[in-house]
């Protein structure tokens, strides 16, 4: 009966472990994953087209239930952002936000996979 007994009290604290790790990974990688949407963020705004400075100023990070949004509330950021033969003198380009993404994309999931591996330790 003692066997059963350690037995059950091992597998408890296996479970506490576990469920603290998983909240550690939680915490680390909502933070890191904020941290790499504010990156993303700062690039777009960086690259978006620039006139009266409506659309870089509208520029935001949502994140919910660790899924976050980089995006922009003017309601001609879809426009300026698909279209490649809109020209911008005041500055920006199209694809303003994809490009920075694609360019970094590694760079975020290496980011956010180191902070949940020191987590870990």
């Amino acid at each position: 009966m003692s066997d059963r007994l350690s037995g059950l009290e091992g597998l408890e604290s296996l479970e506490k472990g576990f469920n603290d790790a998983l909240k550690r990974i939680d915490y680390t990688g909502g933070k890191a994953l904020n941290l790499v949407a504010l990156d993303l963020l700062g690039k777009a705004v960086e690259l978006a087209p620039l006139d009266l400075g409506d659309l870089r100023g509208s520029g935001s990070v949502k994140i919910e239930n660790n899924i976050a949004s980089v995006g922009f509330e003017e309601p001609y950021a879809v426009k300026q952002h698909e279209h490649l033969e809109y020209e911008h003198p005041k500055g920006g380009q199209a694809k303003y936000l994809e490009q920075p993404f694609r360019e970094n994309y590694d760079k975020y999931i290496n980011q956010i996979a180191e902070e949940i591996k020191k987590s870990l330790k």
